[in-house]
């Protein structure tokens, strides 16, 4: 009784703030989160009753498809073995803002710079991620699978073995360390768990930083960069590591003195638009600290959004401003960036929609490698991918097309990704891989 009652009074408490958005802050949004454990352990009470047992059958299916899936599309001009690889999920942001002024202010410089030097850019990537947001935006990228959509993957399936980007980059790049940079709690949604799941060797969280500039749910972008740089130099080389920012998130409140396009009101738009500056400005400062500290040229950095930034009920607010201004997106798409002099395309910046899935074979395309396992996306630059995808969140779903046959196929795909995880396919692992 006591969890089920936690679990509807979570429901009933976003939905209320859902329709006001003026109550959106940083103690509720940490309170939901809280309730969100609660009634993700009434969910795993419930699974264990309908929960089915991997059959023969299906296992054999997981072999076949592994087997099938060895290789990748190799284009890829100039091999990089032996540099450092840094994956930077950027909290709630979308590709809108990026190379876009409002009121004469440019709103993201730094990535507007870096996209004028050496870089690939994939404008329309939808996310895929369900009620875990930003942790299934990490499992997505760093697993080749899609995160359940009843429970928070995060939270319930920590145990199990995957195929993990880590995993194979140690085994296939060169890799020596590996490390997950996070300006919070080590505890929230079981990220201190997961992450020696994914293959990481050591999880950097708030016990390793100085605290004492931290707003909106965790450290300050800004001194979460200036405090990873030092740790980087550190490390083992070549290293990996996966850096999360937290300052662009819902309720997008950030200190006055950070407040740089100086609006006339507050809203949700305009607190977005501030957030979402202030970590490019962040963005920038990392990556200037990075050619401080001669690490610069011999790393590949990838970029990218977690998830949607605008939900709930800002969501009429925002397409206003949209319609306004005639910047109407299609979807919710982030963007996907991929940095390093060596790696060269045949073009730099691709206008194709691609699922958050895609991204896992994307970067190993990118890296040069053919992975032992490259998940169930499509490698973004080969020249059959269906350059469709589909939007996926706690929110709201939705395609950008009207393909019945890719929605059939993909919601399948969301269905066998589920089998693999419930089921823990992966410790056969060993097994499946001879």
């Amino acid at each position: 009784f006591f969890i089920v009652s936690f679990q509807y009074l979570s429901f009933k408490n976003f939905d209320f703030l859902k329709k006001a958005h003026h109550l959106y802050t940083t103690q509720s949004i940490k309170l939901i989160f809280h309730y969100n454990f609660l009634f993700n352990v009434y969910f795993d009470l419930k699974s264990k009753f309908y929960e089915k047992k991997i059959t023969k059958k299906e296992l054999q299916d997981v072999q076949n498809y592994i087997k099938n899936n060895f290789t990748i599309n190799d284009t890829v001009s100039n091999h990089i073995n032996n540099y450092n690889v840094i994956l930077i999920l950027v909290e709630s942001l979308e590709s809108w803002p990026i190379q876009k002024k409002y009121n004469g202010v440019t709103l993201t410089p730094y990535i507007n710079k870096l996209l004028e030097n050496d870089a690939i850019y994939f404008k329309n990537v939808s996310p895929n991620t369900s009620i875990g947001r930003s942790s299934d935006a990490q499992f997505i990228l760093n697993t080749g699978l899609l995160p359940t959509r009843q429970k928070t993957t995060f939270q319930s399936y920590f145990n199990n073995q995957y195929f993990s980007f880590a995993e194979i980059l140690k085994k296939q790049f060169n890799i020596r360390s590996t490390s997950v940079i996070l300006g919070d709690n080590p505890n929230f949604y079981c990220q201190n768990l997961m992450t020696k799941a994914l293959g990481f060797d050591t999880l950097f969280s708030e016990n390793h930083f100085n605290m004492t500039e931290s707003f909106n749910i965790g450290l300050s972008d800004l001194s979460m960069f200036k405090q990873a740089v030092p740790i980087l130099k550190n490390q083992k080389k070549p290293f990996f590591s996966q850096i999360i920012t937290l300052s662009s998130h819902l309720p997008f409140e950030i200190p006055d003195q950070y407040k740089t396009i100086k609006f006339k009101k507050q809203n949700p738009l305009n607190n977005y638009l501030e957030s979402i500056h202030y970590t490019d400005n962040a963005l920038g400062f990392f990556v200037n600290e990075l050619k401080t500290y001669n690490l610069f040229d011999s790393t590949v950095i990838f970029i990218t959004g977690d998830h949607e930034g605008i939900v709930g009920a800002n969501k009429k607010e925002i397409l206003r401003y949209y319609n306004k201004n005639k910047i109407v997106p299609k979807g919710y798409e982030v963007p996907f960036i991929c940095i390093h002099p060596l790696i060269k395309t045949e073009k730099k910046v691709f206008d194709h929609h691609i699922n958050q899935l895609d991204l896992f074979p994307t970067m190993f395309h990118l890296l040069n490698i053919r992975p032992f396992f490259k998940g169930l996306g499509i490698d973004a630059l080969n020249k059959e991918h269906p350059k469709k995808s589909f939007f996926c969140s706690k929110h709201d779903s939705f395609s950008n097309h009207s393909d019945k046959m890719y929605l059939d196929s993909f919601n399948k795909k969301w269905n066998f990704s589920e089998l693999l995880i419930v089921n823990n396919a992966f410790s056969f692992k060993n097994k499946l891989i001879k």
